[in-house]
């Protein structure tokens, strides 16, 4: 058996133009190790380290154990063998969408690169707030049509995303002559939309993995002791069903432009509460929180903002909570109370709880 340092090298688990991943293991512990390939510059190497720290903080990559010029050691988390694909896909997206909410983009999805719900293979992570005139990378068949004209956008993970989704319900692999869903092959029952939305070849028509990661999560997120918050925000068919004379605008389905006291009445007449900020933090993975001012550049990606199923990254509706946090955008103080300006707040959504 091959060895690597100290560890036995079990099988080769992936492998792409950067290098090679395997399955290694030492005195009954697991981990992925990353052997570069023959033409990768010590340049490169190091910034794939840089970004195997940055995404693993994210907890959207496998922890780093070791790095160095010849092999990048991981902490290995498999899925439980059980895992249904529906939840495998769900946290998958949920990753990418963290990643993308901060501003990066991974260009390589592919499932070489996926080790459970994790990617690897971060050499051509980009970040799109300072890189430019960065050269076209990705796997021919896992990259859409523009990732060949150097268009930098988180759609090209979630057209990746996709074909990883296709393989792990025992689909094709792509033709890269070819763009789209896979020709000749059925998904299971109830995938086709989804799947159909993620690899659809024109950016303009393709789902973001936010909004992808919504459609896998259900209209709930149970978070034990019968406590539910909404995986959403209240749709308009819902709040006019609910209250037919309170006014809203239709922002991309959702009940926007909502007054506070026809927030309170909505609340009443569905029995339902504002969630907590507690409750939105345990639920914030595809969708998640601002909880400071937005800063410029980096600062960003420290605070938390909302992807909400946005075709792209940074469509923002605001969510006020009992604890004065509004969800996505800007955040007024913790002490703050529900706001009730004099006129409706233009990018006020709602998002509920029960229980």
């Amino acid at each position: 058996m091959q060895t690597w340092r100290d560890w036995q090298i079990v099988r080769q688990i992936g492998v792409g133009g950067n290098g090679t991943a395997y399955l290694v293991a030492r005195g009954g512990v697991q981990a992925v190790l990353k052997r570069p390939a023959a033409h990768v510059t010590p340049a490169e190497q190091q910034r794939e380290c840089r970004n195997l720290y940055l995404a693993a903080t994210l907890g959207v990559a496998p922890a780093p154990i070791e790095t160095s010029p010849d092999g990048i050691l991981m902490v290995y988390l498999p899925p439980p063998p059980a895992t249904p694909v529906q939840e495998r896909a769900r946290q998958l997206l949920g990753n990418l969408n963290r990643l993308h909410t901060r501003g990066f983009v991974h260009r390589d999805v592919k499932p070489d690169n996926v080790v459970g719900a994790q990617v690897i293979d971060l050499g051509a992570l980009v970040d799109t707030f300072r890189d430019r005139d960065v050269a076209p990378v990705g796997t021919p068949g896992y990259c859409p049509p523009e990732a060949y004209q150097g268009v930098i956008s988180p759609l090209l993970d979630a057209y990746g995303a996709g074909w990883v989704i296709v393989a792990w319900l025992g689909g094709p692999a792509p033709d890269p002559a070819r763009f789209g869903m896979p020709a000749g092959w059925a998904p299971p029952a109830g995938w086709a939309p989804l799947l159909a939305a993620l690899l659809d070849p024109d950016p303009r028509r393709r789902i973001s993995c936010g909004h992808a990661y919504h459609r896998l999560t259900g209209p709930w997120c149970d978070l034990g002791g019968g406590v539910q918050v909404a995986a959403d925000l209240v749709e308009v068919p819902a709040w006019r069903a609910t209250l037919p004379a309170a006014p809203c605008q239709d922002h991309y389905g959702y009940a926007t432009n909502l007054a506070a006291p026809d927030v309170q009445r909505y609340l009443a007449a569905t029995g339902t509460r504002l969630p907590t900020l507690a409750e939105l933090r345990q639920v914030a993975v595809g969708t998640e929180l601002a909880r400071a001012m937005r800063r410029p550049e980096a600062a960003i990606r420290e605070d938390l903002v909302s992807d909400l199923g946005a075709r792209h990254t940074r469509r923002t509706l605001w969510q006020p909570t009992q604890e004065g946090v509004l969800f996505g955008g800007t955040a007024y103080a913790e002490a703050e109370t529900l706001p009730a300006p004099p006129d409706p707040n233009p990018m006020i959504g709602l998002r509920v709880a029960r229980g």
